[in-house]
């Protein structure tokens, strides 16, 4: 594909407003779509209960706006084949808007888990602690919960899991069973990336998803969004982007979780 036939699909999936990929695009009354968060911010510079589009001028109604699934998946097509990295200062200065504070529940901790004073790591350790019978707690997969309950809006966490050769990251709803073996797949209520041997993440879909990654990981950012039903997770270090789970309906309260793994 020649250079102005690549630069004409590159201008059908940018923002009018930050000039860069859409990201969550929505569409407003007049047509024209945007990115969720560059056209709330343009729509809340106005004090009225309407706003002039960016590109038209034709007035518009503050929100809700509608997701433009269409959009968003040209826009997914096109970046995956572009040169451009997908996660941009821009992206990143979203989810800063939306960074949650990891502190771990240290009830759901799994025996063999040590977690640190502020409750922002976890590390496999030595000895078997005896704990009271616990519903909560996790009796064989070494993970541990966030202590934060997600009900609704956007969400993004980082979390460091270093050179390690096993580990997993990835959301759960609140009543995904946390005793005997625990299956990553979306069926049993858990969301996730992983890695388990040599250099290879895989998500946890069915069947599971190898990824191609130039890199692995040492810091995972996860960003989801529960009223668009969007989970994605990135490599905070080179800002690239790792895998981005199917559109989700989510029907019940969910939890970060962590396997620091070995």
């Amino acid at each position: 594909m020649d250079g102005k036939k690549v630069q004409s699909l590159r201008d059908e999936v940018t923002c009018p407003v930050c000039l860069d990929f859409f990201r969550n695009p929505v569409i407003i009354a007049c047509g024209h779509s945007f990115c969720w968060i560059c056209i709330n911010e343009w729509a809340e510079e106005e004090p009225r209960v309407v706003f002039p589009c960016p590109e038209c001028r034709a007035q518009s109604p503050k929100g809700p706006f509608l997701p433009n699934w269409r959009l968003r998946k040209l826009t997914a097509i096109i970046q995956k084949h572009s040169s451009v990295p997908p996660l941009n200062s821009g992206m990143k200065d979203e989810f800063e808007h939306f960074r949650e504070i990891v502190k771990l529940d240290v009830a759901t901790a799994h025996p063999l888990l040590i977690v640190s004073e502020d409750g922002k790591s976890a590390r496999l350790g030595p000895v078997w602690k005896n704990f009271p019978p616990n519903p909560n707690r996790f009796n064989l997969a070494t993970f541990v919960l966030d202590s934060k309950t997600v009900i609704s809006g956007r969400h993004f966490w980082e979390l460091e899991v270093g050179e390690k050769r096993h580990w997993a990251v990835g959301i759960c709803r609140e009543s995904a069973s946390r005793k005997g073996k625990i299956i990553l797949n979306p069926q049993y209520g858990y969301w996730a990336i992983g890695r388990r041997k040599a250099r290879q993440v895989s998500a946890g879909t069915e069947p599971q998803t190898p990824l191609s990654l130039t890199r692995l990981p040492h810091r995972v950012g996860l960003y989801l969004d529960m009223e668009m039903g969007e989970l994605s997770f990135y490599n905070t270090q080179d800002r690239s982007h790792i895998f981005t789970f199917p559109k989700i309906t989510f029907n019940e309260p969910l939890r970060l979780f962590l396997c620091p793994g070995i």
